[in-house]
């Protein structure tokens, strides 16, 4: 890693905070809006580093997270043993490479008619992972994108410090119809050899499978400690639209799984999945 990256690494990775305790007596706890917004007020004001979110208590049933999915790890696979990654051309990410399934910069548009109308759906790597493609377009609380792109993190290798809040208004987070969303999926995890370390918070907890909304007012790094394994995340600007109302919920539930007064009697997945 460059020095910038190292320095950052070193300063930030072994801090720590707790989650902040939730206004019972002003906040409706049902209320996932008014919950989502509080939590985004936490972020920006420095008091929560990031938000795990766990899409099986809006889904239940038969969902299964992508990365658990065997179709998802075939094709996460299958895209690295074609070689159809390519690496990022900025001198701070080092040993990163990307693959971009949708998105052009600037084209935030629905999946279906992007495919149809705009070609901003890659053609050629779309039909290669079909599960994945569905995953994205059904099962995530989102009704478009702006990005939809794989990561992969060589041995050694290292990502800069960035942000990916690319909203106009970076202070605005909860416009349902033109918030950007940045969202991390792990795909493929060294062990927990592969560190994200947000600004001012410390070490993200992933492994793989766990969906996150980092920060969106602090920088952060992703750093390969591993000598003989690389990472693979998914990169996903999103804008939920007609789905805020579950994406909004999602993070409700989320925070309060996280802090304990949420049950987990809706994690039905089936047992034979895990055999």
């Amino acid at each position: 890693m460059n020095k910038e990256t190292e320095e950052f690494y070193l300063e930030h990775k072994d801090k720590t905070w707790d989650l902040p305790k939730f206004p019972d007596d002003t906040i409706d706890e049902t209320d996932a809006v008014a919950v989502t917004k509080w939590i985004i007020t936490q972020m920006r004001d420095g008091n929560m580093g990031w938000c795990e979110l766990n899409l099986m208590n809006v889904k239940g049933g038969e969902f299964v997270p992508l990365a658990w999915h065997h179709m998802g790890q075939i094709e996460t696979q299958l895209i690295d043993e074609e070689n159809l990654y390519t690496k990022y051309e900025n001198p701070s990410h080092e040993g990163a490479y990307g693959c971009t399934l949708f998105g052009e910069d600037g084209d935030r548009t629905n999946l279906k008619e992007a495919y149809d109308t705009k070609g901003a759906f890659s053609k050629e790597l779309m039909p290669k992972i079909p599960n994945i493609t569905a995953w994205w377009d059904g099962d995530f609380p989102a009704g478009s994108y702006n990005k939809i792109r794989f990561v992969k993190l060589e041995p050694n290798g290292s990502i800069g410090p960035h942000n990916d809040n690319i909203n106009p208004n970076k202070e605005e987070l909860l416009d349902d119809q033109k918030s950007i969303w940045p969202i991390t999926v792990s795909l493929k995890e060294p062990g927990k050899k592969c560190h994200t370390v947000v600004e001012d918070f410390g070490t993200v907890p992933i492994s793989e499978g766990k969906v996150y909304i980092l920060n969106p007012y602090r920088k952060h790094i992703m750093v390969n400690t591993s000598v003989t394994e690389p990472s693979i995340h998914m990169n996903v600007q999103a804008t939920v639209g007609w789905r805020f109302g579950e994406f909004t919920n999602c993070i409700c539930r989320s925070y309060f799984e996280t802090e304990g007064r949420l049950g987990k009697d809706y994690l039905r997945v089936p047992r034979s999945l895990f055999r």
